[in-house]
Formats: C-alpha cells, structure tokens, sequence
C-alpha cells in the first residue's frame, strides 16, 4: 500500500466521480462541510477561499455566511465538479461566490487577502503538503483563520477494510494509493501546520457515525469519493463482484452505520 500520489491522478478521479459524488454529498460530505464553516464564525463582509472546493458545500455555506457583502472563491482542477458547484450556487440564489478552476499550489491571489481560506478533504492531494500549507497561510490576512479538514485514521470503518479485501482477493498484486493516510494521524497533521510555519494550530479528530441506509448506499460512497480511483483499476465484471461481496457482507452482518474519522484543524493569523 503506497500513501504517495505517483498512482493517483485526482483530476481524472474526481472528474470520473464528480455526477457520483454530487448524488453522495448531501448524506456524506456536507457534514464536513458544515463543521468546517461553524469552526471560522464567519462574518457578513468577509472575504474567503475555498481550495480544493469540489461542488461546493464548503464554498456555498460560507457564501451564505457572509452575505450580503462578503465574496467566496471556490478552486478546483476539476471543471466537472466546479460545473455542478456553479449549478448549486444558481439554484440558491447566491450570487456571491465564484467558482473557478485552478491549481492549489498555483492560485493567483494577493498576499493576506482573505478572511477565511479553508481546504476540506483536498490536502492530501498536494504533492509538497508543507510547502501547498505555507501557501495557504500567506493568503490568510492578521485576525483571519485558516482551516483545513482531512480525513482521520476510521475512513468509513468498518466498510473500507471490507472492500479492500474484495479488491485484494480480485487482485492480490495490485498496488493500492491510498493518499488520504498522509494525514490521517492528528499529531502528523499539527506537525505538518508547524512545519509551514502556521503557530499554534488547534487540531481536533472526532469519530463521527454516518447511517447506512441500505446495502446499495455503500456503493454510491465508493463511486462518489476517492475509493473511486482504486474502483477504476477493475473491468465491469470484476468490479460488480467486488460490489457483490460487499452488499453480501452488510447484508449478513445486518450493518446500518458506518464511523468516519475526520481531522479538523485551524489557526488564526496574529
């Protein structure tokens, strides 16, 4: 199992996923979403960034928190996902958050220009993770706050253990990339923050239950998330058992919930 991104191309993933992932978000992800915004207590008027925004739910709730002044950007690689962001944002009628494409190690803003800059579930895609950390502090300006959300140690406990044996009994050699266990570990994370030179970072992890609704459910995280990326190594046969023996183990261990773990770390500027 290899935690680097030489195997993992998170455009190509995230644009496969992207309709997937949509349909996912209101039951998985928005939760995240949601926690990160209420850790900044946003203000009307404040300027924010949202890096690595995918179809926005970070982005969206923040631009709903500043109105009717504030200004949100939401960057992504993907334009798949920054189309369906655009699409959420119309049908709220928040006309006041931009949604474009980008690099999150290339973003072409001034130095301390927002209040907030925020990257939920996207650190583990940099390929210098310090070095895209010290970036994002540059743009935080003196009272700001940046915040940063990853994924803790417990991703989608007990099922993402399950579906990695399906995978390995299909394909014993394959080599699995599995970028999000770089910082999974809270204490690697606060590390990495100091590291950037981002002083004094508060980090918390909690364990969060998620309901299972049906069997199928669980199928619908793995094509709208990044278990994605290891689901296209497989033909569409291959795949489908792997979706059989997974089904087949909810179904007899009669599972309604799953755990994930999430990282929720934060600093303000002085």
């Amino acid at each position: 199992m290899i935690t680097d991104l030489a195997s993992y191309d998170p455009e190509r993933t995230y644009t496969t996923a992207a309709h997937d992932y949509d349909a996912a978000l209101e039951q998985f992800w928005v939760f995240c979403a949601r926690n990160t915004i209420e850790r900044l207590l946003l203000q009307p008027g404040d300027r924010v960034l949202d890096v690595a925004c995918g179809p926005g739910p970070a982005a969206l709730r923040a631009a709903e928190r500043v109105r009717p002044d504030g200004r949100v950007e939401g960057v992504d690689i993907s334009e798949e996902m920054l189309t369906i962001a655009r699409r959420h944002a119309h049908e709220r009628g928040l006309d006041n958050v931009t949604f474009t494409r980008g690099d999150m190690d290339s973003l072409p803003y001034d130095t301390e220009s927002f209040d907030a800059v925020t990257m939920v579930l996207g650190l583990f895609f940099a390929k210098d993770i310090v070095g895209t950390l010290r970036g994002l502090w540059r743009l935080v300006r003196p009272g700001g706050t940046l915040a940063i959300t990853t994924l803790g140690p417990k991703f989608f406990y007990p099922m993402f253990d399950v579906f990695l044996d399906a995978v390995r009994a299909e394909r014993p050699d394959l080599e699995l990339s599995i970028p999000w266990q770089r910082t999974e570990d809270p204490d690697t994370l606060r590390t990495m923050l100091l590291d950037a030179g981002v002083p004094n970072p508060a980090v918390t992890d909690e364990l969060t239950p998620m309901a299972l609704p049906d069997p199928q459910a669980w199928w619908r995280i793995v094509r709208g998330t990044g278990i994605r990326r290891i689901e296209m190594e497989f033909d569409n046969d291959t795949s489908a058992r792997i979706r059989r023996a997974n089904e087949q183990w909810i179904a007899d261990h009669e599972l309604t919930s799953l755990v994930l773990g999430v990282n929720y770390a934060t600093a303000t500027k002085k």
